[in-house]
C-alpha cells in the first residue's frame, strides 16, 4: 500500500530509518538558546501591555455590604472614538448602587476592581490578603447576565 508514492511501512519506520547510524546527534548547550530558529516554547506569543491600575485614594465603595451580597447590574463602555473609561454598576441588598472603575476597591473585603470586560460582561475583582505574608490573593468574577441573578430575579 502506497500514500503519496512512498510505501506506508516506509513512512511509519521514518524516524528509524532517518539516521543511517541509530545513534542521535549529541546536543550542545547552542542547541537549548533561544532564538529566531528555536523559540521557548513556554514563552506567550502575544504580550499585552498593560497599564497600571489608578492609584486608590482609600475610599471604598459599599463598604458595608459583603462580596456575596453584591450583583452586578450595568457596564458602561465609552463609545468608540470617544475618551473615558469602562464604568460597572455594582448593587447590594439593599438596593444602593454604586458605579466602579478598574483600580477602585468595593465592599468589606475592599477588594480591587482588576479588569472590567465589557464585551464579555464580566467583572474581574481581586481579593488582597492584608497582612499574611505569602498567602495567595483570590479571584471572583461577576458575570452581568449570570444565570444564578437570572434565578434570583425570577
Amino acid at each position: 500500500m502506497k500514500l503519496l508514492g512512498v510505501p506506508l511501512l516506509a513512512l511509519l519506520s521514518w524516524p528509524a530509518t532517518a539516521l543511517s547510524d541509530g545513534k542521535r546527534p549529541p546536543l550542545a548547550d547552542a542547541d537549548f538558546v533561544e532564538s529566531e530558529h528555536n523559540r521557548d516554547p513556554f514563552r506567550p506569543f502575544l504580550t499585552v501591555p498593560v497599564d497600571p491600575p489608578p492609584a486608590s485614594d482609600g475610599k471604598v465603595a459599599l463598604r458595608a455590604i459583603s462580596m456575596e451580597e453584591l450583583r452586578l447590574v450595568a457596564i458602561v463602555a465609552p463609545s468608540p472614538g470617544a475618551e473615558g473609561r469602562t464604568r460597572a454598576m455594582f448593587v447590594g441588598i439593599t438596593g444602593v448602587g454604586r458605579a466602579v472603575e478598574r483600580g477602585d476597591r468595593l465592599s468589606r473585603s475592599a477588594a480591587r476592581v482588576a479588569r472590567i470586560d465589557a464585551v464579555a460582561g464580566k467583572v474581574y475583582l481581586i481579593i488582597d490578603r492584608a497582612g499574611a505574608r505569602g498567602t495567595p490573593t483570590a479571584e471572583r468574577v461577576f458575570e452581568l447576565h449570570s444565570q444564578a441573578a437570572a434565578a434570583r430575579d425570577e
